[in-house]
């Protein structure tokens, strides 16, 4: 019986249920519910039960009872398992596959997107209300995004009324429907959801076999007229320009629509043109009794007729009467561009006009005194400023938290020889969006990080198991550190740099890593960790391609602090450390006998750089040398003496 039931299972799997599409990330909910369905008509979704009792461990005196209960529950595991992981993308497969239990698997899952949906899910009413429809896509797709944004708040207990949505729809109706949504607003009709997809839909049908019909006219007939609409010449806003030739017009001015001035102005509320003067119009026509034009500045005016205006300026003369509408010329193609205090149009990539603003159009907020930019927090202290990303790194590590990340005491185990995986990939994109967040980190706050995400980052094309607990560490010594900031004083003011190489640290391609780091005021402003490009043939080598790397960043920050008008000039030459006496003999000898081209290069060019006053070269010993992080994985001791040197301690 036990088989027969088994084998309807799977044939009832096989021929009545749909193929799951594999989980790549997106739409977590939707593929958690869809395999829940097909484990729970398996029967063995209870394996994932976190209250689910677990079984005592084998023993000689198991009855027949427990040892065919344990067996069950044993095969119901793998079976479970092996759906989850069948149902997932290769990548997540590989960064899951480890796992042996499917709870282990499942609540992994549901931490990692559940976290991330909960984030996305905060920002949801504030996308539902600032959503704004666009004339380039259908009205119709746009209303169901809507729909889609309700349903989701509904998952959230947060329940819009079904009139606020009508209201909402009408209200967010793109620009080209301004005169619709008038018509919708001022009806006495209540709407359901449904009519108002319903006058929605036929409306967009409509207008969409207008422009039809409309592309068909204009190919028999390219001149269209301008028709006008007239109003008393005593009334503050006077007349309505419907359609206007914009590649006439050759000067507006921008102001404020309440502005009373004979000028041409740009108005982004008005949705028509205006003309004040009747002596412009070529024809004229009355207009019907009661009616009225509104202009973007609320004020109404009696209308008095429609014609024809023509603005001709190729005599040079200038027509600076009453208001263009931003709305139109946006309808016909033209496209503005404020730029400073100037406007300027253009239609087709050709310039047609241009403007100049007038007082209170542009405002500047001050925002005070900066305390994040860029995701960088920056705080005062009392002897200069410090800077700290500890915000950032907690997202980094929610992020990725399904790593199970445990606290260390170093970024990089030295004992530990990585090198190129020659197997099959796992989660290559996810290794390479941790690489790029630690990155971020990297280069904004957290120099002592440059060597582990440096040597990692040279993996992130085929990355495997041995490369993920590499990046475990890293995030572990960043949990542990996360309150260090960098620090800056107002003394030493200094500007001095530290080199240093390891020559053949890449057993793949015989490569060296070199480093440099410069401190200014106690802490550091540039450093890098990176692999040699060139092959050098001894230790020599490697230190000199470092120290003529060094030299061409302490010529870039020197001439930085040079366009500086407060630094003292004329500037020292800058102290460039390094550990190696050979190194240093051969920069300060006139002649290189070497075959190798490459290092006669930057001999040449580290030499003038010492001709010139820009750089001075010291020795100091490895024990003080500031690179030495930068090139290698350091003990408990010499990771915390040289964070502190940099100028990394707690941000408080």
């Amino acid at each position: 019986m036990g088989s027969e039931s088994e084998m309807a299972t799977f044939k009832m799997m096989n021929q009545d249920f749909v193929k799951l599409d594999r989980f790549d990330g997106t739409n977590f909910t939707r593929w958690k519910d869809k395999l829940m369905f097909l484990l729970t008509a398996l029967k063995i979704a209870y394996v994932l039960d976190p209250n689910l009792s677990k079984l005592p461990e084998p023993t000689d005196n198991d009855s027949d009872q427990l040892k065919a209960e344990r067996k069950k529950r044993e095969e119901d595991e793998v079976v479970c398992r092996g759906h989850i992981l069948n149902t997932l993308s290769d990548r997540l497969y590989d960064l899951f596959t480890s796992m042996k239990s499917p709870k282990e698997i499942w609540e992994a899952l549901e931490f990692k997107y559940k976290t991330e949906k909960q984030g996305a899910d905060k920002f949801l009413i504030m996308k539902y209300f600032e959503f704004a429809m666009v004339d380039n896509i259908s009205v119709m797709d746009q209303v169901h995004e809507l729909q889609v944004m309700v349903n989701k708040l509904k998952d959230l207990k947060v329940v819009v009324a079904e009139n606020l949505q009508v209201g909402a729809i009408i209200a967010k109706l793109p620009p080209s429907w301004n005169d619709y949504r008038k018509k919708l607003m001022h009806t006495t009709e209540d709407f359901t959801i449904e009519q108002i997809q319903k006058h929605l839909r036929i409306e967009e049908e409509t207008r969409i076999r207008d422009k039809k019909i409309n592309k068909k006219k204009q190919k028999k007939d390219h001149k269209v007229p301008n028709k006008a609409n007239m109003v008393e010449e005593n009334s503050d806003i006077v007349a309505m320009v419907s359609n206007l030739h914009i590649s006439m017009v050759s000067e507006l001015n921008m102001a404020d629509a309440k502005s009373k001035s004979l000028d041409w102005w740009y108005d982004t509320g008005a949705t028509v043109h205006v003309c004040n003067n009747k002596s412009h119009f070529k024809s004229l026509e009355d207009a019907m009794v009661g009616q009225q034009v509104q202009m973007g500045n609320n004020d109404t005016a009696k209308v008095e007729g429609k014609g024809t205006v023509e603005l001709q300026f190729t005599s040079g003369k200038k027509l600076r009467k009453n208001l263009i509408s931003a709305n139109l010329l946006c309808k016909k193609g033209v496209k503005a561009v404020i730029e400073s205090d100037n406007l300027i149009l253009s239609k087709g990539g050709v310039f047609v006009g241009k403007g100049y603003s007038c007082d209170g159009i542009f405002k500047m907020k001050d925002l005070k005194e900066v305390d994040t930019i860029l995701g960088i927090k920056v705080k005062k202290h009392s002897g200069g400023y410090a800077l700290c990303q500890s915000h950032y790194i907690e997202k980094i590590l929610l992020k990725f938290q399904y790593l199970r990340i445990k606290e260390v005491t170093t970024p990089y185990d030295s004992s530990v020889k990585l090198i190129e995986n020659s197997g099959k990939v796992v989660a290559q994109l996810e290794y390479a969006s941790a690489i790029g967040s630690l990155m971020y980190a990297m280069h904004g706050t957290r120099p002592d990080i440059s060597f582990a995400v440096c040597k990692l980052s040279r993996y992130t094309n085929n990355p495997s198991t041995e490369h993920w607990k590499a990046i475990g560490r890293v995030l572990g010594y960043l949990k542990l550190t996360i309150g260090l900031g960098l620090y800056y004083t107002n003394f030493p003011l200094v500007l001095e740099g530290y080199t240093d190489a390891s020559w053949i640290t890449s057993a793949s391609d015989n490569k060296a890593t070199f480093g440099w780091v410069f401190t200014l005021g106690g802490g550091a402003v540039s450093w890098a960790s990176k692999k040699q490009t060139c092959i050098s043939h001894s230790t020599m080598e490697s230190e000199f391609i470092a120290l003529a790397a060094a030299g061409k960043e302490a010529e870039w920050l020197r001439n930085l602090l040079l366009d500086i008008k407060l630094w003292p000039q004329p500037m020292p030459a800058i102290s460039l450390y390094c550990d190696s006496e050979s190194t240093m003999s051969k920069a300060h000898s006139k002649v290189y006998n070497g075959k190798s081209r490459h290092i006669s290069l930057r001999h040449e060019y580290v030499r003038q750089l010492i001709v010139d006053g820009i750089i001075t070269i010291v020795f100091v010993r490895s024990s003080k040398n500031l690179a030495d992080p930068f090139i290698k994985g350091l003990s408990r001791d010499l990771v915390k003496s040289t964070s502190s040197r940099m100028g990394l301690k707690p941000f408080v």
